[in-house]
């Protein structure tokens, strides 16, 4: 992916709902340019799909009719958990 498709796929993973935002702002500055080729088209196509759709798939944890939205909803679910996981424990390292 090179800088002028990377930068409008940050400008495009702005979906201006939190529930969303909380998932796909992080992963595409931390993780998208670390995933192969394959795993970062998928995610560009997914960014064509509603809000709605991506609320069901990222949050509800609903499943994507086909096998490359499904894998990189689960990569992206990964992604956030890892995160959320190390936010938990660093937070409970400053509290001791």
């Amino acid at each position: 992916m090179d800088s002028r498709e990377y930068a409008r796929t940050v400008w495009n993973s702005r979906r201006g709902m939190h529930e969303i935002d909380v998932m796909l702002d992080p992963f595409v500055k931390e993780d998208l340019l670390g995933l192969d080729e394959k795993r970062q088209r998928e995610y560009v196509r997914l960014l064509d799909r509603t809000d709605l759709e991506l609320i069901n798939f990222l949050v509800r944890g609903a499943d994507a009719e086909d096998e490359e939205t499904r894998d990189i909803v689960g990569v992206i679910r990964e992604c956030h958990l890892r995160r959320m996981r190390k936010a938990e424990k660093e937070g409970l390292s400053e509290e001791q």
